[in-house]
């Protein structure tokens, strides 16, 4: 069996890459597993080193390339050329990789237009042309699974925000009413994937309103996947419990982004912050690990016989810089190398 694995920066500019060869190029490899620790850069990952020691070695520090590249937008225009944006954020950097081609912010694998609030063109992505293949697939993250990063591979929307039905104002013409794919939350669970595990459940249940238009008209977004046959789950336990045959199944773990693994004091301008060590118990007991997570869905994935796609998000690495809370940011790295090294593993055996 061959597999490729490929753990990235989202937005950025750090690569880590297994030195897969001419054999298990990602044109051959029967498996392809994407990590992608949202702001993750070489702060981070030192950070991480640190505070493990030198006898608890990264999993990062493991993998045989370390490459860095520079990325950027474009600025909405009349097109059919756009002025470069060097700022990108993660809607336009994860539809970048997730079809290969560039966009402008807030987009969800969709082409630039003449202004954000404008739909594009829609693109195919990635799982798109695994799926088509007969390959498995899944998407993992520890944000909302509508977040921007899971989001670009299974729906196409001009605006990240317009996550749930709840939240189409700013995307009135792309509600399933007015012909759309509707919200992202829908075309998550329209899209019948195989595995997905994550948080947002207030997306999904009647917190983010009701389908306008379609078959499910006037229902949740959960009463549509369990109508199309999605198993759901909502703790630890249950993702413990699962088997293949619960297959499609979607898990939603958290009411927004899970509980991050580590917490600590908050660094305050101006304030110093007292010696301390990190609490790495945060996450409540209910909430599956990320490295859980994946392993669960390497296991149920890796039983097709055409092989499968898997992104896997670090998705709070990000979240905890802006917040200032080191330990959050921490926890949060080490939680995402942890995970590589359960694909590291399948992928020694396989």
């Amino acid at each position: 069996m061959r597999n490729g694995l490929l753990a990235a920066a989202s937005g950025a500019a750090l690569l880590f890459g297994l030195g897969v060869g001419a054999a298990q190029s990602a044109e051959t490899a029967k498996n392809v597993i994407l990590f992608i620790g949202d702001g993750m850069g070489v702060s981070e990952v030192t950070a991480a080193r640190y505070y493990q020691g030198v006898k608890n070695k990264l999993n990062f520090d493991k993998l045989t390339h370390t490459g860095f590249q520079t990325t950027w937008s474009l600025k909405p225009g009349d097109g059919p050329t756009y002025l470069p944006d060097y700022a990108p954020d993660s809607a336009a950097t994860g539809t970048m990789w997730a079809t290969g081609k560039k966009t402008i912010d807030e987009r969800i694998s969709q082409g630039p237009s003449t202004a954000e609030n404008v739909p594009g063109k829609n693109y195919k992505t990635i799982l798109e042309v695994f799926q088509a293949k007969g390959k498995r697939v899944g998407n993992v993250s520890t944000a909302e699974i509508t977040d921007a990063t899971p989001a670009v591979l299974a729906s196409k929307m001009s605006l990240r925000g317009c996550q749930a039905p709840a939240n189409m104002t700013l995307c009135p013409t792309e509600t399933k009413a007015k012909g759309g794919l509707g919200s992202i939350s829908e075309q998550m669970v329209d899209h019948q994937m195989d595995v997905v595990f994550g948080g947002g459940k207030a997306r999904f249940d009647a917190t983010g309103g009701k389908i306008a238009g379609g078959s499910d008209d006037g229902k949740t977004v959960e009463e549509s996947a369990t109508r199309q046959g999605q198993k759901l789950i909502y703790t630890k336990n249950d993702l413990d419990a699962l088997k293949s045959s619960d297959m499609p199944v979607l898990g939603l773990f958290a009411s927004g982004n899970m509980t991050t693994e580590w917490t600590g004091p908050q660094a305050i301008q101006g304030a110093g912050v007292e010696k301390h060590k990190c609490d790495t118990d945060n996450r409540p007991k209910v909430q599956p690990k990320l490295e859980l997570m994946t392993e669960k869905a390497i296991e149920l994935l890796s039983g097709g016989k055409r092989g499968f796609f898997l992104q896997v998000e670090g998705a709070s690495i990000d979240k905890q810089d802006h917040a200032a809370n080191a330990c959050g940011q921490i926890g949060e790295t080490v939680a995402f190398d942890k995970a590589i090294g359960v694909a590291l593993k399948f992928q020694e055996k396989s």
